[in-house]
């Protein structure tokens, strides 16, 4: 497979897994027959078509917008769009949403002249916040640790 491209770009793609990398053979093909709508006249990849998506390491959404693109479902533009939209989240869960949220709050608590010097004085802060926030005193860490130990809990096999 030969497209013009940065060679970030041509390595994100050879390093691709191999459910997406064939995807994207069957997008060559579909390009091939011009299958694959675009805004201009073209029958092969194009370099920068995978720009947007170099250095995005999850697999799910990237061959999720490649079958959209395949199938027609998306166009180039919108294929491109959605490797920008997919890098700036990061692949963030909800504790970043959650902690970014409260640091908003804090921040604005701050701006108005409170200060937060302590964990508990953040805890206090957020008592009012639509997000609780509990203060996990060392010993109770500690209890949990030995707790958990106890219990006789079934390793998991993560792939």
């Amino acid at each position: 497979m030969v497209f013009g491209g940065t060679f970030r770009e041509m390595l994100y793609v050879a390093t691709l897994p191999h459910s997406c990398f064939d995807i994207v053979k069957d997008l060559e093909d579909s390009m091939t027959q011009g299958m694959v709508r675009s805004s201009f006249k073209t029958t092969q990849l194009t370099g920068g078509l995978f720009q947007s998506f170099v250095g995005f390491k999850e697999e799910r959404p990237v061959r999720f917008a490649l079958q959209q693109l395949v199938n027609g479902t998306t166009t180039m533009k919108e294929f491109r769009g959605k490797g920008k939209s997919l890098k700036s989240g990061h692949g963030k869960g909800i504790p970043d949403v959650i902690g970014g949220a409260l640091k908003r709050n804090a921040d604005k608590h701050i701006k108005y002249g409170n200060d937060v010097t302590s964990a508990k004085a953040f805890v206090d802060l957020m008592e009012n916040s639509s997000t609780q926030c509990f203060l996990m005193e060392e010993s109770s860490i500690t209890d949990m640790q030995c707790f958990l130990q106890k219990q006789q809990l079934k390793q998991l096999l993560v792939l």
